[in-house]
This record gives C-alpha cells, sequence and structure tokens, in this order.
C-alpha cells in the first residue's frame, strides 16, 4: 500500500481502519514518519495509542513535538497516552513541558504515569517531591520509584520518611529503593528493626519485598517471620520464600503448612506452593508419623495437598488412611479427591467409599451414590433422586449440592423435578449468614 493511502485511511479516523493502516505502514514504510504524525495530531484517545508507541520505536525525536502538544490536552486519557509514550530519545523536547504538567495536573493516573516518565528523562528531583505527599497511593509509590533514579545522592534523606507511609506499598518501594544504595549491613539492621515492629502492617509490608532484597540474611529474616502471631505477616513471608525457592524455605512454609492451627492461612500456603515442593511434603509427612495415627488436622492437610498437586500419587497413603477415619471431615474431604481421581481409582472404588457408606451421615452417603455413579452404575442414580426426595433437609441438601456441580442433562433435570414439586434447595453461592429470629412476645 503506498504512504498517500495509508494516509487516506488514516483520516477516516475510524479506530479499525486506523489500526490497519499502522500495522500496513509499520511492515511497508517504518522510515516514513508523517503517517505517526497525521494520527497524533487528532489528539483522539481512541486512535493516538498504537502510534504512541510506534513513534516512541521508531521516531522519537520526529513526532516528539506533537506529542508535547497532547500534555495540555483537556482529555486526560489522552494526557496519559502521551505521557507513558515518552522516552528518554525525546529528553530535550519533551522536559520541560513534563515539569509544566507536573505542575499543572491533577488527574492521579496521569501523574503516576508522569512519575515514570520522570525517571526516564531524570528529571530534578525537586519537581518530584511534591508527588512524595500526594493523597493517591499509586503517585506516592511511583514518585519513590523515580527519585531512587533521578537523585541517588539524597536517597536516604528522600525516601526514609516513606517508610513510614500509610500505605505499604509505598513502603515497599521505598525500602527496594534504599537497597540500591546503602551498605549491607545498614539494610540488615533496617530490615530487622521493621520486621520486630509492633505494627503488624509494618512487619508484613517487610516481608513481602525482603525476598527481592540483596540480603545474605533475607532467608534467616523471613523464615523466623514464619513465626509470627499475625497471618498476614506468615502468608507474606511464605511467599517470598517461596519465590527464591531454596530447599530450606520451602521445608519451613511446608513445616508451616502442615502445623499452623488455622486453616485459612493454610490454604493460602498450599497455593503458594509450586509442583515440585510435592515431595518436601512427603518427606514431612512421613517424619509426623503413620498415616493412620497423625493428628486429623495434619491428615486433612496432605489431603488437600493430593487434591491440589497434579502429581500426587506419592501421597496415596494419606488419602487411603484418611477414608478409613473416624472424623466424618476428613473422610468427605479425601471422597472428594478420589472423585476428582475418579480413573485411578475406578478399580477400587468400593473399599474406599465403605466406612462413608455406612456413617449414617448425609453428605457422605450422598458422596458415595454420586462417586459410584459417576464410574459408570446408572442405578445409583435412582438412588440419589431417593435422597433428594425423601423430605429429610440434610439428604437434599447432601445430594443437591452435588447435582449442581455437574453439567448434565439428569442432573438438571433432577434438580428441576425437585423445584417442580416444591423442594427448596439454597443457592449455598449465596446463603446469607444465619441471625437469631425474634418470636413475637404472647
Amino acid at each position: 500500500m503506498e504512504l498517500l493511502e495509508i494516509i487516506k485511511l488514516i483520516r477516516t479516523q475510524k479506530p479499525a481502519l486506523v489500526q490497519h493502516a499502522l500495522t500496513v505502514w509499520e511492515k511497508d514504510h517504518p522510515n516514513q514518519p508523517e503517517p505517526l504524525i497525521e494520527t497524533i495530531k487528532f489528539a483522539d484517545a481512541a486512535l493516538i495509542g498504537p502510534a504512541l508507541k510506534l513513534a516512541a520505536r521508531y521516531h522519537p525525536v520526529a513526532c516528539a513535538p506533537f506529542i508535547t502538544q497532547l500534555f495540555t490536552n483537556t482529555d486526560s486519557k489522552v494526557r496519559r497516552l502521551a505521557v507513558q509514550a515518552i522516552n528518554e530519545k525525546m529528553t530535550a523536547t519533551c522536559q520541560e513541558a513534563l515539569i509544566d504538567l507536573l505542575a499543572k495536573e491533577t488527574d492521579v493516573f496521569v501523574l503516576a504515569s508522569a512519575m515514570n516518565a520522570a525517571a526516564k528523562l531524570h528529571l530534578d528531583v525537586v519537581h518530584l517531591k511534591p508527588c512524595l505527599k500526594h493523597t493517591d497511593i499509586r503517585v506516592r509509590a511511583n514518585a519513590v520509584r523515580a527519585a531512587a533514579v533521578c537523585s541517588p545522592q539524597q536517597i536516604q534523606e528522600m525516601l526514609e520518611p516513606m517508610l513510614q507511609d500509610k500505605a505499604l506499598r509505598v513502603q515497599n518501594e521505598a525500602l527496594k529503593s534504599l537497597a540500591q544504595f546503602i551498605p549491607e549491613d545498614e539494610l540488615e539492621k533496617l530490615v530487622y528493626k521493621r520486621l520486630q515492629s509492633e505494627n503488624a502492617s509494618t512487619r508484613a509490608a517487610t516481608a513481602f519485598i525482603t525476598g527481592e532484597l540483596p540480603l545474605s540474611m533475607r532467608l534467616v529474616f523471613l523464615m523466623e517471620a514464619l513465626k509470627d502471631k499475625d497471618a498476614r505477616v506468615v502468608s507474606n513471608a511464605a511467599r517470598s520464600l517461596c519465590r527464591i525457592h531454596d530447599p530450606l524455605g520451602v521445608e519451613a512454609v511446608v513445616a508451616t503448612y502442615l502445623h499452623t492451627a488455622e486453616q485459612h492461612l493454610a490454604n493460602t500456603l498450599l497455593r503458594q506452593l509450586k509442583p515440585e515442593d510435592r515431595g518436601i511434603i512427603v518427606e514431612q509427612a512421613e517424619k509426623i508419623g503413620k498415616p493412620g495415627r497423625i493428628s486429623a488436622t495434619q491428615l486433612s492437610r496432605i489431603v488437600a495437598a493430593a487434591e491440589f498437586f497434579s502429581d500426587w500419587e506419592p501421597l496415596l497413603p494419606w488419602l487411603m488412611a484418611a477414608v478409613d477415619r473416624d472424623e466424618s471431615e476428613v473422610r468427605l474431604q479425601a471422597l472428594r479427591v478420589v472423585y476428582l481421581r475418579l480413573d485411578f481409582f475406578r478399580s477400587n472404588i468400593e473399599r474406599m467409599l465403605e466406612k462413608a457408606q455406612l456413617s449414617g451421615n448425609s453428605p457422605e452417603i450422598a458422596m458415595a451414590h454420586f462417586i459410584r455413579w459417576k464410574s459408570g452404575i446408572t442405578s445409583e442414580l435412582e438412588k440419589l433422586k431417593l435422597m433428594l426426595f425423601s423430605g429429610r433437609k440434610d439428604d437434599i441438601a447432601a445430594v443437591s449440592d452435588l447435582l449442581k456441580t455437574e453439567n448434565s442433562i439428569l442432573a438438571r433435570r433432577l434438580l428441576e423435578e425437585a423445584s417442580k414439586r416444591g423442594i427448596y434447595i439454597a443457592d449455598t453461592a449465596n446463603t446469607l449468614p444465619e441471625k437469631p429470629i425474634k418470636l413475637p412476645e404472647n
């Protein structure tokens, strides 16, 4: 396509045609800046985004004067796109215009982007100071990063106060920026002091960022933080340790997962682990004791790991022990794993369902019938139907919860029939907390 044809398409100001024209331009005429300039002049947020990116890549100097004109546009999105397009090759043209924008801008999204641009152009740090005190967290956090680039000689003076910022994100940015310029022993003292703070939010923020700091002691600090009394600190320390992925650190996370009394924290820790960490869970589970003799809580955690990891078969002894436990919750949790791994257990289903079938517990009995049905025993659907239409509240809830997870015509028809018969099936996803009912006075 000829250059004039490309420009004609751009002048239609139709986003799809402009995008097509710029794609053709990049392929056939990347040495000619005119189509980019033509697009930028429209100052339309729906059109200029792709052109600005191409301008920064191919013709930053030629396009810079037209980009700076967008800094005063009435549309904040146009201003933000223009600021985001700035790079160091535009310094001579854009520097003064950016300083002027920083002095007048009120939109927080534009200001946050302008901080990044200020770092690229290495503006005098004096122009950033107001943004370090801005009410918006994003603006302050980006200002911290920019200050570290623009004025490393004043880094401690400017950023140490930001360690007390009310926003954890800003604290983290300040700590990460300071770490680039202060000696390791001073950084170590600073991190240790923050991890010992009485403020749990400060400890949590520090644990979150410590894994990214150039500290030889970071593993020790984070493993100690796993013992913190605040779940947020423990969760952030685990996240950092799993990102570092040192074997000692991962072992400490797994130990915390298996022994913490807080179930919500345990769920969070499990999600931090990587597929290759399954072996560490097996090792630590073996150290706790024989599968049939460990505590119900620890066995439940191992069963949860069998559900979480795709390479779960080494955890089979604990799963087998779980279906024989006296605790109904543990048995039901194990049966959910059996259902999810049905192809593996198909030849041994009856053995896995024995205790559940005799439990007298509606959720377990319903799960046993459900698993048999899904394994190919069609008569089990009739047993689920009998439970659903039994009139017993626990049976109805147990069966309906299972059928609602099943995307099949038979399951939907059963639920529809129950509804027609006036059987109320609660929507567990939207169940409100129970409140005491105030009875009328006599």
